[in-house]
């Protein structure tokens, strides 16, 4: 008899069984979704040929908006008046003040002894006194002469009126018989002398008053011409006490306490702290877009000033373009000289212009950036306008809203593409 397999089954739970199917299916899910969340993970690492963390990266947003062009330089306060004080004649210089002492208008700053230029004014003022003395000497010599001239006039006169009353006498007695016809022709003849000398002394009464009184005016002339060379160097003598044309301090003393000097020789510089200007330092490259008048903006004690190039050096040092800027409007107060001064110049302004952050992209030559999209850099080509300290205007290659690196891409070594982790 054949025996049936009956005696090796087994009953079987049912939980068992179901658990049996479950454990597997499971795996398989489970392994399905590591998987899907690998996938992209691993697409973006097979899409990267370099990794960078972004911990270690700047990121900035392209925008749309305006654009203004400027850029930052040095700047140093210095006063646009700064005059400085000479010798007027040679001779020794007694020092007043020290260098940065405050001063007043009017102050007395040095004083310079000039036995030289007080010589010279003794010998001028007693050359004008002597000239003095002549004119009034000449001035009484021509009333004088004017007197004795109106004299012989009034003499000529009197003479001539009464040669007439004789002629006339004569020609009466004439006309009736009693006087002779010689008689008549004497008295004629006297009134005609008489009439002549009154002539002649009026002719010069007029001819030596013009020659007196040209005489007169040239020893005026000379008087005044005299008074002049006097005041002149009385002029100087005052000013061998030099005082200040300002209110400040004292800048820079050019000689010792003293010290013999000669004429026109700088004593000291006196600096006006009422009247700043800013001296800056452009950078070679931006040289040629910084101009006279371009707007500038002074940054000083945390507030920001307005203010104006007034002049552009024509040459470049080591670099550096030097030049200076103006305050347009009242400057703020407590300013020193010599203080250090951020200045911002505005070269252009562009409106609705696509722009981005600047970055170490723009030194390295602006022609490539990396475009961030999903944790994958994408090198690309861009074209770079108006450059601005802070941003740049971007004229191809970039959309507002695109995110890109700033920072240094040296390590990206022009990679087309890199995962950022």
């Amino acid at each position: 008899m054949i025996r049936d397999t009956g005696a090796m089954d087994r009953p079987v739970d049912a939980r068992r069984q179901s658990r049996g199917v479950i454990l597997p299916l499971v795996a398989v899910l489970a392994t399905a979704g590591i998987g899907a969340w690998v996938a992209p993970s691993v697409g973006r690492w097979w899409k990267g040929q370099h990794s960078v963390a972004s911990s270690r990266l700047r990121f900035g947003v392209v925008e749309q908006g305006d654009l203004i062009s400027d850029v930052f330089v040095p700047g140093r306060l210095v006063s646009a008046s700064h005059p400085t004080l000479f010798s007027v004649a040679p001779g020794i210089v007694d020092l007043e003040v020290r260098p940065g002492e405050l001063v007043q208008k009017g102050q007395i700053l040095a004083t310079v002894e000039s036995p030289t230029l007080e010589s010279e004014l003794k010998q001028q003022r007693s050359a004008l006194d002597s000239l003095l003395s002549d004119y009034k000497r000449q001035r009484i010599t021509n009333q004088q002469q004017n007197l004795t001239n109106r004299q012989r006039a009034e003499i000529a006169r009197v003479n001539y009126q009464a040669a007439e009353r004789e002629r006339k006498r004569a020609e009466k007695t004439f006309s009736e018989g009693f006087t002779p016809e010689y008689e008549l022709s004497q008295a004629r003849d006297e009134s005609a002398r008489a009439k002549l000398e009154l002539d002649h002394a009026r002719q010069t009464i007029a001819q030596q008053k013009r020659s007196l009184s040209f005489e007169l005016m040239d020893r005026k002339q000379r008087v005044d011409r005299q008074r002049f060379v006097v005041a002149e160097i009385e002029r100087r003598v005052k000013e061998l006490v030099i005082r200040s044309p300002v209110e400040g301090l004292v800048g820079e003393l050019f000689v010792e306490d003293r010290d013999a000097v000669d004429e026109r020789r700088p004593i000291l510089k006196v600096v006006d702290l009422s009247v700043f200007e800013i001296e800056i330092e452009i950078p070679e490259g931006y040289a040629d877009d910084v101009f006279v008048g371009a707007l500038a903006e002074f940054k000083i004690g945390g507030d920001l000033v307005p203010g104006k190039v007034t002049r552009v050096a024509p040459s470049v040092t080591a670099g550096r373009v030097g030049g200076t800027a103006s305050f347009v409007e009242e400057p703020p107060t407590g300013l020193r000289q010599n203080q250090r001064v951020n200045v911002r110049i505005m070269l252009d302004r562009r409106p609705d212009v696509v722009k981005a952050p600047r970055g170490a992209y723009v030194e390295a030559g602006g022609r490539h950036v990396y475009v961030v999209r999903d944790r994958i850099a994408y090198r690309t080509p861009i074209t770079i306008g108006a450059q601005g300290v802070s941003e740049v205007e971007v004229v191809f290659g970039l959309e507002p809203g695109e995110e890109i690196v700033i920072s240094d891409l040296s390590e990206f070594k022009e990679a087309p593409t890199i995962l950022l982790y």
